[in-house]
């Protein structure tokens, strides 16, 4: 969004200086840490987005199903990459990675405890988040907080 009136763009510009210097600060200071409930209510928030991104045109429970396969695998940390939430179909995917019964191949696979396909699967939109909070957590913060976006409870069921 453009304009052409000085005062507006220089409100503008001031508002992204004063959001990344919060940002900055935090950063600088190693990240800050957030209570349950901030990151049960961010968790609510990206649930919200994904429901409103799905709502109107959720898919086939086929495509649910490997879509959930894959956020329940990178959660319990029983593979070592996932591919970022979308809207992409990732039947074919999923069955190659966990078999054909989707449950029943995530079972079969032991935990690694490695936790970086729950980064990859949930790290984005957790990502846009936080920044549009004006948040920079640390390490320890953003795995809960990635835990508790990849919860039963904070994802879309499907159809």
């Amino acid at each position: 969004m453009h304009t052409c009136d000085d005062v507006v763009a220089t409100a503008r510009r001031l508002r992204v200086l004063e959001h990344l210097e919060r940002l900055y600060d935090q950063v600088r200071k190693g990240g800050s840490t957030l209570t349950h409930k901030q990151m049960v209510g961010l968790a609510g928030e990206i649930y919200g987005l994904l429901r409103a991104k799905f709502d109107d045109d959720p898919g086939t429970p086929e495509m649910w199903s490997a879509w959930k396969a894959f956020v329940r695998a990178a959660r319990e940390g029983q593979i070592p990459t996932a591919p970022t939430i979308s809207a992409d179909d990732e039947r074919a995917e999923a069955a190659r990675l966990f078999g054909p019964v989707l449950t029943a191949g995530i079972d079969a696979i032991p935990p690694s405890g490695d936790r970086a396909a729950l980064e990859d699967r949930c790290g984005r939109l957790t990502w846009w988040v936080l920044s549009n909070h004006g948040l920079y957590v640390d390490r320890e913060t953003r795995l809960r907080l990635l835990e508790n976006v990849a919860t039963p409870a904070s994802m879309p069921v499907g159809p």
